[in-house]
């Protein structure tokens, strides 16, 4: 929600690491694989428990999810493959990073943790599915709500790294994640149905 108000001001940001990125490859769909490949180190890093870096692979991941656009528009190789492409690489980034939570010895805070990994999972996929349902069956185009996804990759990422001080951590971000991506899917759906 935050960001995604925030457009215009990273506009100009935005141009300028399409500029940069684009200058080290121009073809989006790299940024885009190396996306997934921080996304899949970030998963075996939790794995191994090491949070710190695994949080930081997490991080980098959806900062490349930025670039790969960035560098689409600033070369002109927009396209809607490409969009495609990335869109589905991001429910693909998202699930590594709480699949690999599921897998790991993280404390019980209410319900065991892996309850709010699927909680989060839940509310993730509603979020996505709520906008894409309402497009398809030409409702109208939704967006925002509460926490879209670039705010969950970062919270989600934080949180992981603050797993290395104390595993509570991880569990308190996976509660607020789980609650606020449920209320961002009801958002979307009251939002499509006015």
């Amino acid at each position: 929600m935050v960001l995604s108000k925030k457009r215009k001001t990273f506009q100009g940001f935005s141009f300028r690491i399409g500029k940069f990125f684009g200058k080290i490859c121009e073809n989006p769909n790299l940024w885009t694989g190396l996306s997934l490949f921080f996304a899949l180190l970030g998963f075996f890093l939790v794995f191994e428990l090491n949070f710190l870096f695994s949080g930081l692979a997490f991080l980098i991941s959806g900062f490349l999810d930025m670039v790969d656009g960035a560098v689409a528009r600033y070369t002109k190789k927009s396209s809607v493959k490409g969009a495609y492409i990335d869109t589905i690489m991001d429910r693909y980034v998202e699930f590594l990073a709480f699949f690999g939570l599921i897998l790991v010895p993280l404390p019980v805070l209410f319900i065991p943790a892996y309850g709010w990994v699927v909680l989060c999972l839940f509310g993730s996929l509603m979020t996505t599915y709520s906008k894409a349902a309402s497009k398809e069956k030409g409702i109208k185009s939704i967006e925002g709500g509460l926490l879209e996804r670039p705010e969950r990759i970062i919270i989600l990422s934080v949180g992981i790294m603050l797993g290395e001080i104390n595993r509570i951590f991880v569990v308190c971000v996976l509660i607020l994640i789980a609650l606020f991506t449920n209320i961002t899917a009801l958002q979307r759906i009251k939002k499509a149905l006015k």
